[in-house]
């Protein structure tokens, strides 16, 4: 499982807006892949267990 923490507005955004009215905000989503697939997953931090929270600082 892996934390997925997109940022919840884009740059450039589809309507080319400058301004980010959601600034620091992320969606937070969670992908689970069977760990018999050997996948690297990057760009996505790793979820350490059940107390895990996505709010905890990378590293």
């Amino acid at each position: 499982m892996y934390w997925h923490l997109p940022p919840y507005v884009r740059q450039p955004n589809f309507r080319a807006r400058p301004d980010d009215r959601f600034q620091g905000i992320v969606s937070v989503n969670m992908l689970c892949v069977p760990r018999q697939l050997h996948l690297n997953i990057e760009g996505a931090r790793e979820v350490t267990g059940p107390t895990d929270d996505w709010r905890r600082p990378a590293g």
